[in-house]
């Protein structure tokens, strides 16, 4: 009988999602914070989101189903908080599902090979920044206009890109240096 795979090796991790699942709205519940059952229908799409990221990190589906499952569980996750403990209205949190989708795209970007790793990653962490740049402005936390900011502070695109290209350097430079006078070589036969 050895050598057989276990039969449901992530047990714990379906355990451990659904007794947080659970306690979370049962916490809803016992805070007052959920006033009907029509209140819990993101739980649904929550699910099912959850079962998607499941089956893409854990079962070895197929790397889509981490992109659509952190996408619809993020998505159900801040719904479901905006019909409880967070009532407000979707035009002032909309930077949110900018998030949603750049973290998504992060997730879905970490499980690929080196080229296609990047074109995932960077558009991922650009939405993240520029959903924080324009959450501050939807909230009314800003006072300022968003056209008079932009008019003000675009020339810290370029700082950006520049620091950009220059960690990439580092890097790329930084993993040279720990494959050995091997690989610089190479490189430096390449560039003549």
């Amino acid at each position: 009988m050895t050598g057989s795979p276990p039969r449901f090796p992530n047990k714990f991790v379906v355990l451990g999602a659904s007794f947080v699942l659970t306690g979370a709205v049962l916490l809803l519940w016992t805070g007052g914070f959920l006033v009907g059952v029509t209140a819990l229908w993101p739980v649904l799409p929550l699910l099912a989101g959850l079962v998607a990221f499941y089956y893409g990190v854990f079962r070895g589906g197929a790397d889509y189903y981490v992109f659509v499952g952190t996408g619809v569980a993020l998505g159900s996750l801040l719904l479901l908080l905006t019909t409880t403990i967070l009532p407000t209205t979707l035009d002032r949190i909309w930077p949110l599902f900018m998030t949603i989708i750049g973290v998504a795209m992060l997730a879905y970007g970490v499980r690929k090979q080196t080229l296609a790793r990047l074109s995932f990653t960077i558009p991922g962490a650009a939405m993240i920044l520029l959903s924080c740049l324009f959450l501050p402005f939807s909230l009314e936390i800003v006072a300022v206009e968003f056209t008079r900011f932009v008019a003000v502070w675009w020339p810290a695109v370029f700082v950006l890109v520049g620091l950009t290209l220059l960690v990439a350097h580092l890097l790329r430079r930084r993993k040279h240096d720990v494959a050995g006078p091997a690989a610089r070589d190479s490189d430096e036969d390449v560039q003549e």
